[in-house]
């Protein structure tokens, strides 16, 4: 900015004068990723969880963690180690932050249960036992299955118990659905062909 005074027909003075505005910094995100424990994690009550987190951006040096276990409890470090007392489903926070004050923060889903994590499930049973079938009618049913982890859907079936099973074709079993490869963690399969008062035997398998 340049300011000029005028006298009667003469210049007396001329001031310039620069303004400059101050530098803006401004704080980055962090990218931050939970990688342990998997999200919708099964744990039982009271079942040491291991927690850890990555972050990426800023200074990693001087990066400084603060969790959230979502039951009232925190910690202060990478990676802890946390046992959940109640049942229920949770959300764990972490955030991440450096001495500049970029942060970043991530979360993971933690289901707690009475009996600890569940297996996928390989069993043979009758059709009126566990897995539940459902929806049994005289020549069809729909066996229904859970696993902790996403995996695929398949059940082998005949109308004799195979207590073990054998490396060949269905596992030894006479007849098998096609193999469901979407995955998830709660399974339905139909059986339709089935014969009226028969006792069918069966294995769900779930592959991830």
């Amino acid at each position: 900015m340049t300011i000029r005074t005028f006298a009667k027909g003469a210049l007396v003075a001329m001031l310039a004068v620069a303004v400059i505005a101050p530098s803006l910094v401004l704080a980055a995100a962090l990218n931050v990723q939970v990688t342990t424990p998997a999200n919708n994690v099964v744990v039982g009550v009271n079942e040491n969880v291991s927690f850890d987190v990555s972050a990426t951006g800023g200074n990693p040096a001087s990066y400084g963690y603060s969790w959230t276990f979502g039951d009232g409890q925190g910690a202060n470090i990478k990676n802890p180690t946390h046992a959940y007392t109640s049942t229920g489903t949770t959300t764990a926070r972490v955030q991440v932050t450096d001495i500049a004050g970029n942060t970043g923060d991530a979360q993971v889903t933690v289901v707690v249960t009475a009996g600890g994590p569940c297996t996928p499930l390989i069993v043979e049973t009758p059709v009126e036992a566990q897995p539940k079938a459902t929806n049994v009618t005289k020549d069809s049913a729909t066996i229904v299955w859970t696993t902790c982890e996403a995996s695929t859907s398949r059940v082998v079936y005949d109308t004799v118990s195979h207590p073990t099973v054998t490396d060949t074709a269905n596992l030894g079993y006479a007849n098998s659905t096609t193999i469901d490869n979407t995955k998830v963690t709660t399974h339905s399969v139909n059986l339709t062909g089935l014969s009226a008062n028969t006792k069918y035997y069966f294995r769900v398998l779930s592959a991830r």
